[in-house]
């Protein structure tokens, strides 16, 4: 599952960076899409993809966080260097 859950981060530049974006902060949708500048369409479609995947988890406060497998993609992705892409 784990090797499957780096590749479905990696198809997207885009949720990759918003993973990175999460893991160094807990942060709300429209903080996110402020970031990103991405449609709510896109945002919500690379949200629902990490989440599905595990990567991230929203509380009752709909802030998204990191999860513990979302923080072993991270350290793959810094390994890679794929944690200094922008949103």
């Amino acid at each position: 599952m784990f090797k499957k859950t780096v590749a479905e981060v990696l198809a997207s530049p885009q949720r990759a960076a918003i993973i990175v974006a999460i893991d160094k902060k807990d942060r709300g949708f429209a903080e996110l899409q402020k970031l990103s500048n991405l449609s709510s369409g896109t945002l919500g479609y690379h949200l629902l993809k990490a989440q599905v995947s595990g990567v991230i988890t929203k509380d009752q406060n709909n802030k998204y966080s990191i999860t513990p497998l979302g923080r072993k993609v991270t350290v793959i992705l810094e390994q890679i260097g794929e944690s200094s892409n922008e949103i």
